[in-house]
């Protein structure tokens, strides 16, 4: 699954703008998202979590999966820093946000 057609799913009826603002991004951001221009990035993926909790293990694959074209891709951002549960503010044990 590509990372446009995840977004799709998750945006369902919604327009760009109004499911841009919802996860905390520019409407242009996730225009050069779906456009393949960029990739997301941290700010884009504490929104997914933040917007959609119930679809938190699909994120973290889709975006962290060894073998995904996009794994690693997050810079100083690894998979151990979303391992476990954490709130915005990085406390582990809080529901699913990063």
């Amino acid at each position: 699954m590509t990372i446009q057609t995840f977004l799709d799913s998750l945006r369902g009826e919604q327009r760009m703008g109004e499911f841009a603002k919802q996860i905390g991004i520019s409407h242009r951001m996730l225009n050069a998202i779906y456009a393949g221009e960029r990739f997301p990035g941290r700010k884009t993926l504490r929104g997914l979590l933040r917007a959609y909790p119930q679809h938190r293990d699909e994120i973290l694959a889709l975006l962290f999966l060894p073998g995904s074209a996009h794994h690693g891709s997050f810079g100083a951002l690894k998979c151990g820093d979303v391992e476990g549960n954490y709130d915005m503010q990085g406390a582990r044990g809080s529901p699913g946000v990063v």
